[in-house]
């Protein structure tokens, strides 16, 4: 039991089901603002900095709304801005086709239309490679012509029994590999890529699965586009293991392509473990305690974990829209109306809607199924509003989702961007953040008594008939179906949509037997 904390003068109730904790600085909110917030009050000397957010992921202000872009002619500035912009450690994005498939389909990212050894920059584990019995051709494309100091393909090379069924029981090695160019100054030439050894940047469990990562490389220094890479099989081998290819930019602060959702999350997640700032994520405020001064002395978070208590010296706010400072008053909403925006991407036709403003972002790009390509589409649009509470939200965001969809939607943010005075442009929000974060690390301990009582009474939503808790493949028809048969009905979900797997998680059918 804490019976209190000298610096803020806080007690707390004797609650078993809760462990109070103790920090220098609590970040509430996962946007770029927070993750800038917590890595300076880090760096300038606050030893415990702790962030809290409620989305699975951090920065949801750029991966859960795909405002991914730059204002038009703005380049990156700040350091975390030009992490998430510039080639990822220098490789320029490209897409490929191998000339057949693995006659392996159960080894390796293989079917009718997902065949990748990687991501540009996502390096994951060494099964993420293909098997081959015989050698294989990969035309390439970058996502624009670029100047690439070096080429690089990694496989992975193994001893195992000779003439096994099973790829991963047998041996797989490679002969050689080759860059042929089909455009550009060396249009024509065939480069030779020479074997250098043991490959960096592959993660995993190469080692203990007895993998070697063998890295072949060619300079090359001039601009390329398009390019066949063949990579041959060694005659001794029963198989190859073709792993990773690699273009390495001359410039490794080149700018790329705006990231993707996925680069944007894994970079802030970087960005706070190098900093050495401990995280939450799924985890959502659910109470807030204040001094007798109004000074907020700490949180109570509640995860599938349970509830917590976090106390904390001083406290920032980088929620999106400045939510804990008013923590469940709602937020205020001027004329009874709100601007909203929305971006979706689709293929083919734009949405439309009466009275909605709608801009394309960028060019036409392809994603993973084969000859499908989308653009881009911010939607601006006003929307009746209440008041500023959650279910005022909900409201909005349901009618947000109607007005935008159009049939040929491949994908959709996850949450809308009320366009209010504190939605402001990224470096803008990094810049406060960090200055919030200098701030709080220097900032006295907030002084006052206040009762941290987590075993408060919880207010009554309303009484129910059943209850749902998932609104995924099961839980949503299951809902239904109760609703159907006259039951009073709540289903509760974490997540921003309904359909779990089959919606957010775009798994659209069952496979292997399942």
């Amino acid at each position: 039991m804490w019976a209190c904390w000298a610096c803020c003068g806080v007690c707390a109730a004797d609650d078993p089901a809760v462990t109070p904790d103790e920090v220098d600085v609590l970040v509430v909110g996962g946007t770029v603002k927070g993750v800038a917030a917590a890595t300076a009050a880090k760096r300038a000397g606050a030893k415990r900095v702790y962030l809290v957010t409620p989305f699975t992921y951090l920065g949801e202000d750029m991966a859960g709304t795909l405002e991914l872009g730059l204002p038009p002619g703005e380049k990156p500035a700040l350091p975390l801005v030009r992490k998430l912009w510039s080639g990822t450690a220098g490789l320029a994005a490209f897409d490929y086709t191998p000339s057949h498939r693995s006659p392996h389909p159960r080894w390796g990212f293989h079917n009718d239309w997902w065949e990748r050894l990687s991501e540009p920059g996502n390096p994951s584990n060494p099964t993420d490679g293909v098997y081959y019995e015989d050698d294989v051709a990969y035309a390439c494309e970058l996502r624009k012509t670029s100047k690439i100091a070096r080429i690089e393909v990694v496989v992975f090379e193994k001893k195992g029994r000779s003439h096994a069924k099973n790829p991963r029981e047998g041996d797989a090695a490679t002969g050689a590999v080759t860059c042929r160019v089909l455009d550009g100054p060396l249009k024509g030439q065939t480069i030779a890529l020479t074997r250098q050894g043991e490959a960096g940047g592959i993660g995993g469990d190469a080692q203990l699965l007895g993998i070697d990562a063998i890295s072949w490389q060619a300079t090359v220094g001039t601009e390329l586009r398009q390019v066949e890479i063949k990579v041959a099989k060694a005659s001794s081998a029963q198989h190859q293991y073709v792993a990773r290819i690699w273009f390495h930019l001359a410039d490794v602060e080149k700018i790329s392509e705006p990231p993707s959702p996925l680069k944007v999350k894994r970079t802030l997640d970087r960005e706070l473990v190098d900093a050495g700032v401990g995280f939450l994520t799924g985890t959502a405020v659910r109470d807030v305690f204040r001094t007798d001064r109004g000074e907020i002395a700490g949180v109570e978070i509640v995860n599938r974990s349970g509830r917590h208590v976090i106390r904390a010296k001083c406290t920032v706010d980088a929620t999106r829209y400045g939510a804990l400072a008013d923590f469940g008053k709602g937020l205020a909403v001027a004329g009874g109306g709100a601007e909203f925006s929305r971006v979706v991407l689709a293929e083919g036709k734009a949405p439309s809607a009466a009275g909605m403003k709608v801009e394309p972002s960028g060019e036409a790009f392809p994603i993973s199924h084969a000859g499908i390509t989308g653009r881009l589409y911010r939607c601006t649009f006003t929307l009746p509003m209440k008041d500023g509470t959650y279910p005022s939200l909900a409201a909005a965001e349901w009618e947000a989702r109607e007005k935008t969809w159009v049939d040929g939607m491949l994908d959709d943010a996850d949450l809308l961007v009320w366009r209010t005075a504190a939605w402001k442009d990224l470096e803008t929000r990094i810049r406060e953040g960090e200055a919030l974060g200098r701030a709080a690390a220097n900032a006295p301990a907030v002084a006052g008594s206040a009762a941290f009582n987590p075993s408060s009474r919880l207010p009554s939503w309303g009484e129910y008939d059943v209850v749902v808790v998932g609104g995924g493949t099961s839980g949503s028809p299951a809902a239904i179906a109760a609703a159907r048969a006259g039951a009073r009905v709540l289903l509760v979900e974490y997540l921003q949509v309904l359909g779990g797997v089959g919606t957010d998680g775009m798994i659209l059918g069952y496979y292997d037997g399942n």
